[in-house]
């Protein structure tokens, strides 16, 4: 697929899901700002570090998965709407699932852009 119509009709890299990136960033602020309180001095001490770059790890790990499940249901709804409508529960339950069996994102892939 083009460049361009990658960027008119799915949205470009950069901006897709820039929503999505302002609510984290929102979130990464205010796990922040609950944490550096706890620091001394000006200077976090390394337990405050660890935890606080634990909390923002945990975010992001929880907002990624949320944002997989997201994005399955959000692209199934619009080919199966009717499975969706018949039994919710069940559809859920399959999104959740599927969402589960996304493995781990270790290392960059390379830029869909680059293709």
């Amino acid at each position: 697929m083009s460049d361009d119509l990658r960027k008119t009709v799915f949205g470009s890299r950069d901006t897709q899901f820039q929503g999505f990136a302002k609510l984290l960033q929102q979130e990464i602020w205010n796990t922040e700002l609950s944490i550096v309180p706890m620091m001394t001095g000006g200077y976090p001490t390394s337990q405050v570090a660890k935890e606080l770059t634990d909390a923002v790890q945990t975010l992001i790990a929880q907002r990624a998965y949320d944002l997989v499940y997201h994005a399955l249901y959000y692209n199934d709804t619009g080919y199966w709407p009717d499975l969706v409508q018949k039994n919710p529960d069940h559809y859920k339950r399959q999104i959740t699932k599927a969402t589960n069996e996304v493995p781990d994102l270790t290392q960059w892939p390379d830029s869909p852009d680059s293709e």
